[in-house]
């Protein structure tokens, strides 16, 4: 049992960033099949593979803070003493942190807007609450694995966590 739970710890991300892509390629690629060679459409296809685009694209974003592996411009950090480059590593992370909790108070407010008044989806007919939820919900994922990149870094290992 607590096997599987590591494994899941460790590959939830891909799991939902490979299912979300598959659902978005998979739906056009039957649009454009259908529209070709039958001449008709899905009508909630493009509504389907937006959904499946940025449930990719927020867990995308956990996973590259599990992994340390977002884009940075180190040139400059890279000249500074050890302590200069961890402090600066910090600052930017911490910026960050502030930047995610700023988008999941909005996130939230939106989601509680979309429960008080109920936004159904032209073309699939659903409550936009439910799609919608995966924006919170990934941020907060996003502050707990930036939590467990930091708790791994600060208590196991200072060798592991920060791209130093």
């Amino acid at each position: 049992m607590l096997t599987s739970l590591r494994t899941l710890e460790s590959r939830f991300e891909e799991i939902f960033c490979v299912t979300g892509l598959l659902v978005m390629a998979t739906v056009i690629f039957v649009q454009v099949v259908l529209r070709v060679f039958f001449e008709t459409a899905f009508h909630g296809a493009e509504e389907i593979a937006v959904y499946g685009m940025v449930t990719a694209i927020y867990l995308g974003c956990s996973l590259a803070i599990r992994e340390r592996a977002h884009i940075r411009i180190t040139f400059l950090v890279e000249k500074l003493p050890h302590r200069g480059q961890v402090f600066c590593v910090v600052l930017a992370d911490m910026l960050w942190m502030a930047f995610i909790l700023l988008l999941l108070k909005e996130s939230v407010t939106w989601i509680q807007l979309l429960i008080q008044f109920d936004y159904i989806s032209p073309a699939l007919g659903i409550n936009q609450k439910f799609p919608q939820s995966i924006v919170p919900l990934a941020l907060c994922l996003m502050i707990a694995r930036m939590a467990q990149v930091y708790y791994r870094w600060i208590v196991r290992d200072q060798a592991e966590g920060l791209p130093l």
